[in-house]
């Protein structure tokens, strides 16, 4: 058994996300270890038995971005929503199950907070196969994939919270 602790990140994170992220997020990794990331949204850590397990990254205020699905598309000008910008889990947090989930929940809590109604993401596909897995896995935890705005790809997934 294992207590896990999702929370927002401090500085203190800072090397062990860089760990964390470094065999999938290289240049990322390396801006994080000298000082050098230029956009630094906020930031959550999921750990277990003191280790850095899982790391989401994300913003409250997105207010453009739902004006590309077309459910929303006369929402009223100034409709906030959440983005998801990334979400990475080690595989020793993937064996443990429930790591991405805490993420996306603790993340969903906090947008409650906000008054956001609705969250967005576009999963990373950059590997091969991945964006299948990441897309049940998104599905699992609520996510779907909405009909996206005429003219506008169709890779983002939402929530609504």
């Amino acid at each position: 058994m294992y207590l896990m602790l999702i929370r927002c990140a401090t500085a203190a994170d800072t090397a062990s996300v860089a760990d964390l992220i470094e065999g999938w997020r290289p240049d990322e990794s390396y801006r994080m270890r000298t000082g050098r990331r230029t956009q630094r949204d906020p930031e959550w850590v999921a750990i277990a038995n003191g280790k850095t397990l899982g790391w989401l990254e994300g913003r409250h205020e997105q207010p453009e971005i739902w004006k590309h699905l077309a459910e929303y598309a006369n929402s009223p000008e100034g409709r906030r929503c959440s983005y998801i910008k990334e979400v990475f889990v080690s595989l020793e947090g993937r064996s443990l199950r429930g790591v991405g989930s805490a993420l996306l929940a603790g993340f969903e809590e906090e947008a409650r907070t906000y008054g956001n109604t609705l969250i967005v993401l576009n999963p990373d596909s950059s590997a091969p196969g991945l964006e299948e897995k990441l897309r049940i896995f998104y599905a699992k935890n609520g996510y779907y994939l909405p009909e996206p705005v005429d003219g506008f790809p169709k890779y983002l997934l939402a929530k609504k919270i």
